[in-house]
């Protein structure tokens, strides 16, 4: 998933203050793809997904964590 976030974490998906919120979801799916927060009917704040896929490979090891002196158990992962 790629999103753009104008420099910044957003801490919540709403931004305090705004009078209210627009959401727009892929209901085919259920995945919420902007979020939205308005101030006096016009945006001040927004999150919004760029590209998403769905069931992608990745190479092994994309996801390790090496942390110094600790081992993790590799298990196989589910059908």
């Amino acid at each position: 998933m790629k999103a753009i976030s104008w420099g910044y974490a957003p801490s919540g998906p709403f931004w305090d203050g705004a009078d209210d919120y627009l959401m727009w979801v892929d209901a085919g799916i259920g995945v919420i793809l902007r979020l939205a927060s308005r101030l006096r009917g016009e945006e001040c704040d927004s999150f919004e997904v760029l590209a998403i896929g769905f069931d992608e490979t990745f190479p092994v090891g994309t996801f390790a964590l090496n942390l110094p002196g600790v081992e993790f158990e590799v298990i196989d992962p589910l059908p």
